[in-house]
């Protein structure tokens, strides 16, 4: 009986077993201390985090989150999911208390709670300019801004002015109150334009128009709701109107009403009562009813009463 010859392995020898596993313990050992190590910064962050919360729970625990916020993003409150950071919300309101003053608790508490509403509605105009697609130009907060420089004889004086006043530099004044003025101003004009935002006063001017002209002697009753301006005994020249009033006085005769008409900040119609001279001076003696239209401060009213607002500390 033959046996068959031993067979060559072509390429290198197999790795033993007990060797495999010796080549696969560091591997293993890597993985096992990477996974202790996330688990210990997951519990840390989770440590940090309850006590992170518990410090906003508490009065006392803005002592620990003024220089916790000089390192760490921490939130004061959100508007619908953006946030205004804590160290924010503390650089205004430290601003405003060395400008008043530091006061007893009472009214340091009042001074927080309006930074906080404060900062919510320049959140809101923010967001809203944002809807609109509307940019804030550089022109139009150095023009804002002049409103300051204007009261005072050097820029210098100005800048000296605010660090005295509020702690702060141009460039954080600007920020922090400029901005948001000019940002309030540019939205205005364009809410006092804004046809969906004025359908509201536009109905309600033209349905008191509608019932004063089917009953005249009603014209008190009806326009009770309404801002209502009689100028008894005056002769005013028509050339001192707006343009589109100026139209429509023309047009209109004695004892009738007006169009309505529309105006720079309202929607108005006008009772002629007497008119006198010639065409080219034309005098009215007229009753005005008017509607004021809605501007950004009732457009900023219905958002903030529809905001997701969350407020993280207790003031």
């Amino acid at each position: 009986m033959t046996s068959e010859p031993m067979r060559k392995h072509v390429g290198p020898e197999p790795v033993p077993e007990h060797l495999y596993a010796a080549r696969q313990l560091p591997g293993r050992t890597v993985a096992l201390w990477v996974g202790k190590i996330l688990v210990i910064v997951a519990g840390i962050g989770l440590l940090l985090g309850v006590f992170v919360v518990s410090l906003y729970r508490l009065p006392a625990g803005e002592t620990v989150l003024r220089p916790l916020s000089r390192v760490l993003p921490l939130p004061a409150l959100s508007v619908n999911g953006m946030r205004v950071s804590y160290k924010e919300y503390r650089a205004l309101t430290e601003g405003w208390l060395q400008l008043y003053g530091h006061q007893d608790v009472q009214a340091t508490e009042l001074l927080q709670e309006r930074v906080t509403d404060r900062l919510i509605r320049d959140v809101l105009l923010l967001q809203l300019s944002e809807e609109l697609n509307m940019t804030l130009s550089d022109e139009a907060i150095a023009q804002a801004e002049q409103a300051f420089i204007d009261q005072y004889a050097t820029e210098a004086e100005y800048e000296a002015w605010l660090y005295g006043r509020f702690g702060w530099t141009r460039e954080a004044f600007v920020e922090r109150i400029v901005v948001p003025l000019a940002r309030a101003r540019q939205l205005d004009e364009a809410v006092l334009a804004y046809e969906p935002e004025q359908a509201q006063p536009l109905a309600a001017i033209q349905d008191m128009h509608r019932q004063v002209t089917a009953n005249r002697d009603r014209l008190q009753e009806i326009a009770s709701n309404a801002d209502r301006e009689q100028l008894e005994g005056e002769l005013v020249p028509v050339a001192d109107f707006a343009p589109d009033t100026r139209l429509a006085l023309r047009s209109t005769p004695e004892g009738s009403l007006t169009d309505v008409v529309e105006e720079p900040y309202a929607y108005a119609f006008y009772a002629v009562m007497e008119t006198r001279g010639s065409e080219a001076d034309l005098r009215v003696r007229v009753e005005r009813v008017s509607v004021p239209k809605r501007d950004i401060y009732d457009v900023l009213q219905d958002r903030y009463a529809a905001a997701d607002i969350r407020r993280y500390l207790v003031n």
